[in-house]
């Protein structure tokens, strides 16, 4: 496959079956052809429409979820209704908050603890209805044993996504090495990443690739670097989480809303904003490949014990109160 192969449809299909039961899920909707309603309101309106068939609904974001429960609320669903946080922080959201939370939300769910406090502490949840679940990994899907190919263990330095990376550090650190890196930079959080600091030895991509493809160029690394700003939310953690699953050791950047990933013994972390300690723990990984396997080894076991997709949706499946 090439680098810039779009995403195929059966790719995604593979990975949202993983997700569990489809009657757990009110799925994003991309809106009609032509775009004209954003995707949040696409989906809120599509799910509405369908209030009368359902007694319980799980919105995947906060904000569908805001329209969704004004919506439901206005025409008196008598329903219960689940919205899964990903940042609750900021002035805006919390007034959101404030006016949908009520008897039509049953439950929050978050991917860190972090979150769990900025909800009940800075928001003014009720805390019985705020709930910490780990952030699901498809391990199936994500597994070296099914990628052709033979791993590289000398390979590139490998990062991926945009949310809230910090690829201007990991630029800094890569030119205190002589290490090869290769950034997939596509996500949802379009940001810069052609900046005149980045050296020769840091290879970045733009085009989006298949989730095959991602799972190729994480099995082809040396290892896999998380570059992060500082934030409270869960930012990073499907790479994170990829990465583990591939049986790969990961140095990361410290972050409030990943804390709970950083239990692992395979991650390495270190400060935020610090390219020396960054390049450190780079070059001293790079110089032990049967360290990163030892520490990828941990890791892939550490992701099937906690972050399993099957095991996620059974946690869902009860707090819903549903049969399993």
């Amino acid at each position: 496959m090439s680098q810039n192969e779009p995403v195929r449809r059966a790719d995604l299909d593979e990975y949202r079956r993983r997700l569990g039961p489809r009657h757990l899920m009110v799925e994003r909707s991309m809106g009609d052809e032509k775009g004209l309603l954003p995707q949040r309101y696409s989906a809120a309106l599509k799910a509405f429409s369908q209030r009368q068939r359902y007694d319980q609904m799980l919105v995947l974001s906060e904000d569908m979820g805001f329209i969704l429960a004004g919506l439901l609320a206005r025409f008196g669903w008598k329903g219960r209704l689940h919205i899964i946080v990903h940042a609750g922080q900021g002035s805006r959201r919390r007034r959101f908050f404030k006016w949908t939370d009520g008897k039509i939300v049953e439950s929050y769910i978050v991917f860190c603890e972090r979150q769990r406090q900025v909800l009940v502490e800075e928001v003014g949840i009720n805390s019985a209805k705020v709930h910490t679940l780990l952030n699901p990994v498809d391990t199936v899907f994500f597994d070296p044993a099914r990628v052709a190919m033979p791993a590289s263990a000398g390979g590139y330095v490998f990062a991926c996504g945009l949310e809230n990376r910090d690829y201007h550090t990991l630029s800094k650190a890569a030119a205190l090495t002589d290490l090869s890196y290769l950034i997939q930079a596509t996500g949802y959080f379009v940001e810069d990443t052609d900046g005149t600091d980045r050296p020769a030895n840091v290879d970045v991509r733009k085009q989006r690739v298949s989730f095959e493809r991602l799972r190729e160029m994480y099995h082809q690394s040396a290892f896999v670097v998380v570059p992060l700003n500082s934030v409270d939310y869960a930012a990073g953690v499907n790479g994170i989480l990829e990465a583990m699953a591939m049986g790969k050791a990961v140095v990361a950047m410290q972050s409030p809303g990943l804390e709970d990933y950083f239990s692992a013994e395979g991650v390495r972390v270190v400060p935020p904003k610090d390219p020396q300690a960054l390049a450190a723990a780079m070059t001293d990984l790079h110089a032990s490949p049967e360290l990163c396997a030892d520490l990828g080894a941990k890791n892939r076991a550490w992701v099937t014990a906690h972050c399993e997709v099957s095991d996620y949706a059974d946690k869902v499946a009860a707090l819903m109160g549903l049969q399993s």
